[in-house]
Order: structure tokens, then C-alpha cells, then sequence
């Protein structure tokens, strides 16, 4: 999995050159694609972990 700075990043530019959104608009609006990557980096990260987890498990039983 890519790193959250390099998903906004890649998420900025393409907004960006796609689209005619003035730079400081998109910069307004960094922080909730921020806050929303964040969240679902997080819950990837839980499921990653509990799947490792019950893995784990499964290979103890």
C-alpha cells in the first residue's frame, strides 16, 4: 500500500491537471482529503490486522 502523503499528493495533481480548480481551492480543501484519507488508512490498517490477527489464530488451533 502506497503512503498517505504520496495518495494526497497523487490525489492533488490529478485534480488538479484534470480539472480548471484554482490551486487555493484545492488547498482549502486539503485538510478534509486529509482527514477522509486518514479515516480510511485507518480502517484498512484494522482490517489488515485483524485478518493477521485470526491468521494467527487459525494457525494455533
Amino acid at each position: 500500500m502506497r503512503g498517505l502523503h504520496e495518495n494526497v499528493l497523487t490525489l492533488y495533481l490529478d485534480t488538479r491537471f484534470r480539472t480548471n480548480i484554482h490551486p487555493s481551492l484545492l488547498l482549502k480543501c486539503l485538510p478534509f482529503v486529509l482527514l477522509i484519507s486518514a479515516q480510511i488508512w485507518e480502517v484498512d490498517v484494522a482490517i489488515t490486522g485483524s485478518q493477521k490477527a485470526l491468521d494467527k489464530f487459525a494457525n494455533y488451533s
